[in-house]
């Protein structure tokens, strides 16, 4: 309705016009998701459009394919135009209505029309959801988990929101599928991944398989073959049921060149599966020959030191200092004398010396030296070795260093954990409690178990569970009043059958007893993006938690993100206690599938970050970097950012506060697990080094990093 109003405030005739407003919806009331499908399968639900209507489906994140069509049997090319629609045959006038099609607009919205006495119209209530089904034959499909969406375009081409549902295809009996879960075969020396190795090395070939099937795989053979002839084998009892099993065969080449390795599984078929065509894996393995002559070598990670009672050196009772001496070359080493030299104030001094009488030719020794240190610490040890007669090919790496840690801790003997059946230890949590009783955290197949770990180390299972859909993200933070706070990253069923993910909060005690679980992030379809990377720290009464937050649609603009967010709260009693900065560091270039977690600590003033990202500046080439952020905990955006570390991985951050200033103790590896070292730094907020506080430590294969604050004060 229309008028205008001249500038005497003198109005014109007013003017109506009629515009039809419809509306373009779909519900999907099967299947429900919750059992298995087979065989034909009718999915079924209602909609409403304008005109006709075209449902549309896909499975996962395929193309749409268009399944049935409906039409309100009056719908014309004349109707995309602009048909007018007019209730009565006549004018008011008498004289015929052009507009008038017989049939009310309402019946293009699948409404049943009738006539009155007052002309065209459509029933009340009748909103025009109408019926919509078709078939699926579920047989075309590999038994699987799969997501099913559909929606509805009108004939104006008005598309509806997609509705999801993710449902089971379950056509075949059940039985096994065992599958590589690895992209790769690893040849690996002593835990550490090589690209090459000497002949007549002892190596370690490595992969993981998994069963992806729905019933257990018993006595399953495992072989490794190179060139097709038969090198290791053995027979793993049980797989069950999407259990993954690492597998570990031993190879010792015996010639040089690159050598075909194959690691088969069930490789007699004596196994009824799904599919079998997964079952095998290949790689090449360079294998270079050993040179003539004599080459002693201390490696990297070769030193070692153990006392009777413990494998941490103690203070003031008797030490044995190991090497293990490799002889790289052909030619057996007769005659091998090695000295211990400490770094002291007045610089290396000799401590000790050894001869080991033989190292045969690709083979090792181990050459001891006994010391009694007097102070705890960390302790610089230098070995070196010669043959008393004789050349060596190269004396570079004859001289080893290393830093030993002398500690007064106590270590009880191992035990074996008494855990139930396919499932694996995830956490200890130290709770201080009176009766010194911890907890130990374990999985099965996604729920997070808890069990008491007494003080004799046997374990008693709790009869409450931490969450039964984890995600596989978890921060742990004890404090001195006897409890654990606990953040991790879960799964859910959403609406509309959505599998979505959240970041849930709570707090256990040693009795078990744990606190009802606070959602703290918004829900997000698992096939939108992610979470993960969580850490947490707790200061007093305050909780500040962080992590990676992975968006793959940004709000819709289809733009992959990745930010940082931030949570904090002071003691809370539900989820609407906490604030939640989203995005203080926004678009990382970050790495979904690096597991590591950042670190998050809270300072004087500020909170303080280390992160991951992508960085390919000065060399050109992409690798993990790790940068140093950081910023007040109600800052919507940290403007501070800086590079620290090159190809680097488990970023660990402590904050000391000193004399009302923030010490920072950063530490990470860096360097591939061949040639790592462990970096530590101590620095301020502008991540400056203090007083020269910078160390680099070799650590070959160094896979984990943690912190404990001494009685010193200091960070170990």
């Amino acid at each position: 309705m229309a008028a205008a109003r001249n500038d005497i405030g003198r109005w014109s005739n007013t003017t109506e016009f009629f515009f039809p407003v419809g509306r373009v919806n779909i519900t999907m009331e099967g299947p429900s998701g919750q059992d298995g499908l087979e065989g034909s399968v009718e999915v079924h639900g209602e909609f409403q459009s304008i005109g006709n209507a075209t449902i549309q489906w896909r499975l996962d994140n395929e193309d749409w394919q268009d399944g049935p069509d409906y039409h309100d049997g009056e719908w014309t090319e004349e109707d995309l135009n602009g048909l007018c629609h007019s209730t009565s045959q006549f004018k008011g006038d008498g004289s015929s209505d052009p507009c008038y099609q017989g049939h009310a607009f309402c019946v293009h919205m699948f409404r049943q029309g009738e006539n009155s006495n007052s002309g065209l119209r459509c029933e009340e209530g009748d909103d025009g959801w109408t019926r919509w089904s078709f078939n699926w034959d579920t047989t075309q499909f590999k038994d699987d988990e799969y997501r099913i969406s559909v929606r509805v375009v009108s004939a104006v081409g008005v598309v509806s929101d997609e509705i999801r549902r993710v449902v089971t295809v379950d056509n075949i009996d059940p039985m096994p599928d065992l599958l590589f879960v690895s992209k790769s075969i690893s040849v690996q020396e002593f835990g550490i991944p090589m690209q090459e190795s000497y002949v007549n090395t002892f190596l370690e070939v490595r992969a993981t398989i998994r069963n992806t099937g729905d019933q257990a795989a018993t006595d399953v053979g495992i072989i490794l073959e190179e060139w097709g002839e038969r090198r290791d084998e053995y027979i793993i009892p049980n797989i069950d049921s999407g259990q993954f099993v690492e597998v570990v065969l031993y190879w010792n080449p015996t010639e040089s060149g690159d050598a075909l390795l194959t690691i088969s599984i069930d490789p007699l078929n004596a196994i009824q599966e799904l599919d079998n065509s997964n079952n095998e894996l290949s790689g090449t393995f360079s294998v270079t020959p050993r040179p003539p002559g004599v080459d002693l070598a201390i490696r990297a990670g070769a030193i070692s030191a153990v006392t009777v009672s413990s494998p941490i050196p103690r203070p003031d009772e008797s030490v044995v200092v190991q090497a293990r001496v490799d002889n790289l070359g052909s030619q057996d080493a007769v005659g091998v004398s090695g000295t211990l030299e400490m770094m002291t104030f007045r610089g290396w001094e000799m401590v000790a010396s050894s001869t080991v009488p033989l190292v045969l030719g690709g083979s090792h020794s181990t050459i001891s030296f006994p010391i009694v240190p007097n102070s705890t610490g960390p302790l610089e040890v230098r070995i070196s070795v010669l043959m008393e007669s004789g050349s060596d090919n190269d004396w570079s790496d004859n001289v080893r260093e290393k830093t030993l840690l002398v500690d007064s801790t106590t270590l009880t003997g191992p035990r074996d954990v008494g855990m139930n059946p396919g499932e694996t230890p995830v956490a200890v949590v130290s709770l201080n409690s009176e009766e010194g009783e911890d907890l130990l955290i374990g999985e099965k197949d996604g729920t997070l178990i808890m069990y008491k770990l007494t003080q004799s180390k046997s374990l008693i299972e709790c009869n409450n569970v931490i969450e039964e859909r984890w995600s596989g993200d978890i921060s742990i933070v004890s404090t001195e009043d006897e409890y654990a706070h606990i953040v991790w990253t879960r799964r859910y069923m959403g609406p509309n059958s959505f599998l979505m993910q959240t970041l849930s909060y709570s707090t256990v005690d040693s009795s078990c007893r744990i606190s009802p679980a606070q959602d703290l992030l918004p829900g997000i379809p698992l096939s939108d993006g992610k979470y993960w990377g969580v850490d947490m720290d707790v200061k007093d009464s305050e909780i500040l938690v962080s992590g990676y937050h992975r968006d793959v649609f940004s709000g819709g603009t289809l733009e992959d993100v990745t930010d940082i967010f931030l949570l904090h709260a002071e003691s809370p009693l539900s989820s609407d206690d906490w604030t939640l900065m989203p995005g203080i560091i926004h678009d990382i270039d970050a790495d979904p599938a690096q597991r590591d977690s950042l670190s998050v600590e809270l300072g004087e003033e500020q909170a303080h970050l280390l992160y991951q990202t992508i960085r390919n500046d000065s060399t050109g080439k992409d690798r993990l970097g790790i940068w140093y952020s950081h910023g007040e905990i109600d800052q919507e955006t940290w403007t501070y950012r800086r590079a620290v570390g090159d190809e680097a991985a488990l970023p660990e951050l402590t904050v000391i506060e000193h004399e009302d200033m923030d010490v920072l103790v950063s530490i990470w590896r860096e360097g591939s697990p061949q040639d790592s070292e462990l970096v530590t730094y101590v620095t301020d907020s502008n991540f400056k080094t203090i007083d020269d506080l910078e160390t680099r430590i070799s650590a070959r294969g160094l896979a984990g990093i943690g912190t404990v604050e001494s009685e010193r004060g200091e960070s170990k």
